[in-house]
């Protein structure tokens, strides 16, 4: 009986070793969804794009001030109030942004959201052929057509490759298809990020950080579902996430960074960004009512083994927040396929978001994952979460686990002797 004891102690000691310190490793993009700057001014939206460089001024942002985008005129945004675009009246036009400090010997996921201008004419088409581009290296050349109604989101891309240098420009280039023949490619939601396994399923927007950085919202939170003054809901979106309110009448959710109030001294795991939302209600306390974040994952092998890795906390009081009216979320749940992978009846703050790996059998090639929470007695409960990995069970470091098990035990027993 010792024996298995000293097995067990001694496995979950080594997996706590060989586990990474973050499932993904996220790359900083300025302005990454490209709501900076806000409230573009015209009736068009041609104008210059924080962080990045444009190499003609026939590209800019949509929606503009009154909430219209020219440019922008089919499909769902991603994330967020804007997206930019790149029109080629004036001819192939790229935008840029420098990176430094990718290391050649690892591979990257580039993800990125992409639509085409929807009015056609005589001269403009709503089919788009652009290029992906890191310094010289091609990373991919697409073609798209636009949306043709309001109810779908924007293509989605997940390029995985190994830098060949270990900085460069990444840039995006629509072509001039034809002479006189001009397109409008709308883009949105960038993040760049290493997995820590080559075999990790496509988790869109792992970590948050195709939101860029801390958006308004209210108290400059990040809040995205909300705008300045608390009173008019935007319904905006998060990229590759969806979420629901669970019934209550005031739900909020967002992207925010170190230092947010959702999160006070907790430093966010991962990257910039972390998930949180706030249920500021007295209903549906432990019960069936949850908010919910949800994503549909594509890939599995039916009947394989996977591991789901993440990162999650609950909301601590503080001056923004006192005590008497923050309480931990009830029913924290986190499923896929409809399985349930992790309940507990209270998510209680800590200094630390909570790091956990669960395993799971898939049944179907494609499968929802969701975390969710109810509220509280008291007003304003919040989950946060970050750092999202699927990824095939390591069946060669199960192995080396069992083996080192089994010399330990050998050891013991030569130590009894």
């Amino acid at each position: 009986m010792k024996n298995m004891l000293l097995l067990g102690s001694l496995v979950m000691t080594v997996m706590l070793w060989v586990l990474p310190a973050c499932a993904v490793q996220s790359f900083p993009i300025v302005n990454a969804s490209f709501e900076s700057p806000t409230n573009v001014n015209d009736s068009i939206g041609f104008t210059n794009i924080t962080g990045w460089t444009r190499s003609n001024n026939r590209s800019g942002l949509n929606p503009t001030a009154s909430g219209w985008g020219a440019y922008a005129d089919t499909g769902k945004r991603p994330d967020k109030c804007q997206v930019a675009f790149l029109n080629t009246e004036d001819g192939t036009l790229d935008i840029s942004q420098p990176l430094t400090g990718l290391d050649t010997s690892k591979q990257y996921n580039l993800q990125f959201w992409h639509n085409a201008r929807y009015w056609t004419n005589e001269i403009n088409t709503n089919v788009c052929y652009f290029g992906v581009f890191f310094g010289e290296q091609v990373l991919a050349q697409i073609t798209n057509s636009a949306l043709d109604n309001w109810s779908e989101f924007y293509y989605f891309t997940n390029l995985v490759f190994t830098p060949a240098a270990s900085e460069g420009a990444l840039y995006f280039r629509n072509y001039l298809i034809a002479s006189n023949v001009f397109s409008s490619l709308a883009l949105d939601a960038v993040c760049l990020f290493q997995n820590s396994r080559p075999n990790a399923l496509v988790v869109a927007n792992p970590s948050f950080e195709a939101s860029g950085e801390q958006g308004p919202g209210g108290f400059n939170t990040g809040i995205i579902n909300e705008n300045y003054d608390f009173t008019i809901p935007l319904w905006d979106f998060l990229a590759g996430w969806d979420y629901w309110d669970g019934g209550y009448n005031n739900s909020k959710f967002g992207v925010g960074r170190n230092g947010n109030p959702y999160f006070t001294s907790s430093l966010v795991p991962e990257g910039l960004n972390a998930f949180f939302d706030n249920k500021a209600e007295q209903y549906y306390v432990n019960s069936a009512y949850q908010t919910k974040l949800r994503q549909t994952i594509y890939g599995f092998n039916v009947g394989t083994e996977y591991e789901l890795s993440y990162r999650y906390n609950g909301r601590p009081a503080s001056e923004w927040a006192p005590g008497l009216w923050v309480r931990p979320c009830s029913n924290f749940t986190v499923a896929v396929g409809g399985s349930i992978v992790q309940q507990q009846d209270l998510l209680e703050y800590a200094p630390q978001f909570y790091a956990t790996t669960v395993t799971f059998v898939a049944d179907w090639p494609y499968m929802d994952l969701v975390f969710g929470t109810s509220n509280s007695p008291q007003n304003s409960a919040t989950m946060c979460i970050d750092d999202v990995e699927i990824s095939l069970v390591p069946e060669p470091a199960a192995a080396t686990l069992l083996g080192v098990g089994l010399l330990a035990l050998r050891g013991g027993r030569r130590m009894k002797r």
